[in-house]
């Protein structure tokens, strides 16, 4: 005859979908978001007072690099097993989507604008070494033949701090429509049914045993 009284199997049903994608985009999302700030920072101090293009639309990548900082935190937040509310993390997730959407709009915008100022030096770069050796222009000389007060080095350099930083806007922007994608499932995606309306068994041996749903947003065990 079947026993029904063997203790029942615990089966633990995860609330978060995909958490360990969103606890890694949130380490990222933070990361590049520490480093645009750094990087922007260290451009608005070595090219002060110098003509670069674009100064000093650094302050707004600065922006965009806090933005970033915050959504990767949400997601880290979110993702985290501690937040054991439903409200708390389903306003975590909404706050991560706002942000998100905030964060891609800005991360794509100073990209464009990065890449419009790297064309701008590139060029500039470009017409300077197409200059003879005796031409080229130095000391207060090259700021009344060029809107750079610049040297062709310190452009080169500066080209390549802005493609790094356009580089990095790119990523932070792709890696934020991912994790919009991922909010949105876990705030508004398909749901089981609830716990009581599920039946599992398993089959050990001669021995039926019913199976248990334990749901760790509410806190309770339904047989």
């Amino acid at each position: 005859m079947t026993d029904l009284t063997q203790e029942p199997v615990i089966v633990e049903v995860d609330e978060v979908r995909k958490r360990g994608a969103i606890h890694i985009l949130g380490y990222i999302q933070i990361v590049m978001g520490v480093g645009i700030c750094v990087i922007e920072t260290t451009t608005l101090i070595l090219y002060n007072n110098t003509g670069a293009p674009g100064y000093p639309i650094e302050y707004a990548g600065i922006w965009t690099g806090i933005f970033g900082t915050i959504t990767g935190i949400l997601q880290v937040m979110a993702g985290k097993k501690i937040i054991s509310n439903p409200k708390t993390r389903k306003f975590l997730f909404l706050a991560g989507i706002l942000t998100s959407v905030v964060c891609i709009i800005q991360a794509l915008t100073m990209f464009s604008l990065s890449m419009y100022n790297i064309y701008l030096v590139r060029n500039e770069i470009a017409r300077r070494e197409a200059l003879p050796r005796w031409e080229q222009p130095t000391g207060p000389s090259a700021s009344q033949l060029s809107d750079f007060r610049l040297s062709v080095d310190q452009l080169k350099d500066l080209a390549m701090l802005k493609s790094v930083v356009a580089l990095v806007y790119f990523c932070l922007a792709v890696f934020g429509i991912i994790s919009a994608v991922l909010d949105c499932c876990n705030v508004c995606g398909a749901r089981r049914s609830p716990a009581e309306q599920i039946v599992y068994t398993s089959v050990d041996g001669t021995q039926l045993k019913q199976v248990k749903i334990y749901n760790k947003a509410q806190h309770n065990v339904r047989s």
